[in-house]
Parts: structure tokens; sequence; C-alpha cells
């Protein structure tokens, strides 16, 4: 049996865009005030075991909402603790997820040669890219949002259009909204320190 060229495009993508982050995640120290400042939080958690409000030498450090801070922990101790490979792969396994699902979402709407160059684009793009290697929460931010956006595309224009069963209408319209919440609940613009909830 051969595989479709959808499906050969699909796994040349993944394991170009896995071949062209992971390797390189960890082999440069923390290069801003802002990745060390994400990494702390998650080492803290995981020494304390406050997941929820962890404090360093009695002052609250998390000043963003805490899934970065939650998968950076998760990650990590799986990994056997904070580095800069770990604390880089929450943003790393992101980007590989929204890469994946636009893939799809264009080769599906357009054809396979339009999403392999739209996918190589992406992957190619400085700040996409700056952001997919970074201990910071935009690129977590932005693929929750692209993902949820083709969610809901897709509930909108297939499902609902062409009536497929409720059971698959209700599943991805929640996953839409949970996709949302947490894009904009956990996104940097919505930042509240625990002392002023």
């Amino acid at each position: 049996k051969y595989m479709s060229d959808r499906k050969i495009a699909f796994w040349f993508i993944a394991l170009l865009s896995v071949l062209v982050l992971v390797p390189f995640l960890g082999e440069t120290i923390f290069y801003s005030k802002g990745e060390p400042r994400e990494a702390i939080v998650a080492y803290t958690m995981l020494e304390s075991g406050n997941w929820i409000l962890p404090m360093n030498y009695g002052v609250e450090i998390a000043y963003k909402p805490p899934f970065l801070y939650w998968t950076i922990a998760v990650i990590s101790s799986v990994l056997g603790g904070v580095s800069e490979f770990s604390a880089r792969m929450p943003s790393a396994l992101a980007f590989l997820a929204m890469q994946l699902v636009f893939f799809s979402f264009v080769a599906k709407r357009k054809d396979v040669k339009t999403a392999f160059l739209t996918s190589i684009l992406l992957l190619s793009s400085f700040e996409v890219h700056r952001a997919a290697v970074a201990c910071r929460l935009d690129m977590l931010q932005v693929s929750l949002i692209v993902i949820s956006l083709c969610l809901l595309f897709f509930f909108r224009f297939e499902l609902f259009v062409y009536g497929e069963n409720d059971k698959c209408q209700q599943v991805v319209f929640q996953l839409c909204v949970i996709f949302q919440q947490y894009a904009v609940f956990f996104g940097e613009h919505s930042q509240k320190s625990g002392s002023e909830f």
C-alpha cells in the first residue's frame, strides 16, 4: 500500500518541523530576562508543590496566568528538572500542533501543494521560529488561537452546514470554546498577580 500525497506531505512537514526546532532547544542559555523569569516559576512550582500561586523568598512570583508554567513544570518533571530544553519545549510543541492543524486545514480547503508551501513559509518565518524556540507565552497563546479558529471554521462551515451528527458538533464546538478560553484567559494581556484577585 502507498500513502497519499497528503499523508506524505503531512509527515514530511511534521518531521522537518521537529528536526528544525527540537534538537536546538537546549543549545543556548536563556538569552533574555523573560525566559528565566518564566522558568523560575515552574521551578518553584516543582520545588514547593504549590501549582496555584508559587512563592519565592516570600513573594508571589507568577505575574501571568499559570498555563505556561504548568506545561513547563509537567514537561520538566518528566525530563528530570527545569532546564533550557524543558522550559522551551511547550512553545515548540505548541508550534508543532499549530503547524499540523494548519497544514490539514489548508490541504482540505485548497490542495496539498498550497498546504505544503504555506507550512514551509510558516516554518521559515523568523518571528514564528523565534517564538517557537523561546520560553515565552507568545507561541502557546498564538497556537491556541489558530487551532480554535480552524476548529471554529470546521464547526461553522462543515458540521453545521452539512448537518453532521449532533454529538460531533457539540465536541468540536466545545473544543473551540476551550482553546479560545485558554488563549484569552491564559494570555499575556489578561495578566493579574494573585494579590489583585
